[in-house]
Order: structure tokens, then C-alpha cells, then sequence
């Protein structure tokens, strides 16, 4: 499993981002901005390889997107992809295929 430079797990940082994406996302009107369905949206938007669970990016509006207002569709897109960008900026940082196991990864 691939873990940024603090060596938590990157699945971990991916759901801080989401976050940070969501509450980016929230009206601010007032009105009820449903952080945590915003941030699911956003999961969803990044997608994973199921053979090794690293994410990337589905670069078009996918599926679970289709049935929302094209703006909110695209805005959840963008964050996706601000994320995307993010991961693939702490991943040149990181050597590939850390092992869970290696002893640099032991507390």
C-alpha cells in the first residue's frame, strides 16, 4: 500500500482531500451543504485499480455523476481532479511499492 511522507496510508489522505474538496464545494448560503455526501461524490469520482488500489482519475463525468445538475457534476469533477493532482504530486516524492511490512513502515 503506498503511504504519503508521514506514512499513513494514502487511502487516508485521499479522504482528507475529498474533505478539504467538500467543504470547498458547500453553499454557502446557509443552506444545508451535506459535507459528507458531497465527499462521497467526490470518492467516487476517484476511481481505484482494483489490482492494486492506487487511484486514479476517470478524466469524464462518470456514471454516479450523470444524474446530478451538469455544474454540480463538474465542480465534484474538478475536486476529483484537484486530488488526482495532489496524489500524483506526493507520489513523486515516495518510492513506488512501499511494502506495509518494510520496517520503515513498523511503529
Amino acid at each position: 500500500e503506498h503511504r504519503n511522507s508521514d506514512g499513513e496510508p494514502l487511502r487516508i489522505e485521499i479522504r482528507r482531500l475529498a474533505w478539504r474538496e467538500a467543504v470547498k464545494l458547500a453553499p454557502k448560503d446557509g443552506a444545508d451543504p451535506n459535507i459528507e455526501r458531497l465527499m462521497e461524490r467526490i470518492l467516487r469520482a476517484v476511481a481505484y485499480d482494483p489490482a492494486t488500489g492506487e487511484p486514479w482519475f476517470v478524466g469524464k463525468v462518470s456514471k454516479n455523476l450523470e444524474q446530478l445538475p451538469i455544474e454540480i457534476a463538474v465542480a465534484i469533477t474538478a475536486a476529483a481532479n484537484s486530488i488526482k493532482t495532489s496524489i500524483d504530486d506526493a507520489k513523486k516524492n515516495l518510492p513506488l511499492n512501499q511494502d506495509s511490512d518494510s520496517p520503515s513502515n513498523l511503529q
